[in-house]
């Protein structure tokens, strides 16, 4: 498909299907990643009759193989909500966007708080696309399902500065602990950033002549970061929660 050789698309991914369904079984998650492919490029190509029951088939085989959390399940279910808008069947669409949108914020919830900030950078990049498409969605069908803007305005406050509030409520938890040797490694992991962005400005040969490796600075600089945000995570899991729903805790 990046090569722009559409003709040869359908053909290969219908080859790959037929080898894991007769050397895996038609219920394996291999086989529905293969289909779920294959469905997601009739629905590019504009052919949605063909891609409904393919996308189906593999949410449903995700459904029994997989945890109801599993991503790859979650990214089944924002496919067939993809086509049922493009379908403009926008009442099935908005049932399974709200699922997928709410198991994304969960995702935000779980994974967040024992990752550094570079890992943080890099899932969101991954998951903030599917809010803009939900965002994209929700302006269309709106006419139809008004609900949908009460709901893109509470994920859009929900996600709001997620990055800078994320790393503001574990600053505030370690400064507030009472735990000096927490906020030493707090404190240490600060100065090896700060030793880090001092150590950008040098050039290559700079860094060579000083035997000064930055993916081994980096790597240290993360195995101390998280092992703070690891302690902290205990910290919050015994206080008291505020609310229980997964916007509340997003926000």
């Amino acid at each position: 498909m990046v090569m722009k050789k559409d003709t040869l698309v359908e053909g290969m991914l219908k080859n790959s299907a037929a080898i894991y369904k007769a050397n895996l079984g038609e219920r394996s998650p291999a086989y529905a990643k293969v289909i779920s492919d294959l469905g997601n490029f009739y629905r590019y190509k504009g052919r949605f009759a063909d891609a409904k029951p393919v996308l189906e088939e593999a949410l449903a085989i995700r459904e029994e193989a997989l945890d109801p959390n599993h991503p790859l399940r979650v990214q089944s279910q924002e496919d067939l909500a993809i086509l049922l808008w493009k379908q403009k069947d926008y009442q099935r669409a908005s049932s399974i966007y709200h699922d997928v949108m709410e198991r994304s914020l969960d995702f935000i919830n779980r994974y967040f708080p024992p990752m550094s900030e570079q890992e943080k950078t890099k899932y969101w990049d991954i998951l903030s696309p599917r809010f803009q498409r939900f965002y994209n969605f929700a302006i269309e069908a709106k006419s139809a399902e008004p609900q949908l803007i009460n709901d893109l305005f509470e994920y859009r406050v929900a996600t709001k500065g997620l990055l800078l509030s994320s790393t503001r409520k574990i600053t505030e938890t370690i400064r507030n602990s009472g735990n000096a040797e927490l906020v030493a490694d707090y404190e240490a992991w600060i100065d090896q950033k700060e030793e880090l962005t001092r150590l950008y400005a040098y050039s290559r040969e700079d860094l060579r002549d000083q035997g000064l490796n930055l993916d081994s600075l980096e790597n240290v600089a993360n195995d101390m970061e998280k092992t703070v945000k690891k302690f902290t995570g205990v910290l919050h899991s015994i206080s008291p929660p505020k609310q229980n729903t997964a916007k509340s805790k997003a926000n």
